[in-house]
């Protein structure tokens, strides 16, 4: 059993939040883990850039992501990711939509590419 604690994750300024998602599908090479589960705790930007003309951009990306990999038969806590400690694990924000709320919707963990996968 893992008893590695995160720092606690906290927004920096005004144009930082923080956005947990829960149940997250965890993939092994290209397969779901059906007893495998996880939670995510995503730290993402919000950017908006003027100019006298109006709007010139509007950005928003994933910063960081802590992520707990869990056992769902036993609640066991297998593994712990911080995207800002552990190198390896890259954040790939998908399909940002700009047309409503923003803000991480769903996520999934792919172990084969150790990458974290943030949709919009």
């Amino acid at each position: 059993m893992i008893q590695q604690k995160f720092k606690t994750m906290k927004s920096n300024g005004l144009d930082e939040f923080v956005t947990l998602i829960e149940d997250v599908p965890v993939f092994f090479y290209d397969t779901h883990e059906c007893n495998i589960g996880a939670t995510v705790s995503i730290r993402w930007r919000f950017d908006l850039e003027l100019r006298e003309y109006g709007v010139k951009s509007i950005n928003a990306y994933t910063v960081q992501a802590q992520v707990e990999i869990i056992n769902l038969d036993t609640l066991e806590v297998i593994e712990v990711i911080d995207t800002n400690e552990f190198d390896g694990w890259t954040l790939e924000d998908e399909d940002i939509n700009l047309n409503h709320s923003i803000c991480p919707t769903n996520c999934s963990i792919d172990y084969k590419d150790s990458s974290i996968i943030i949709d919009w």
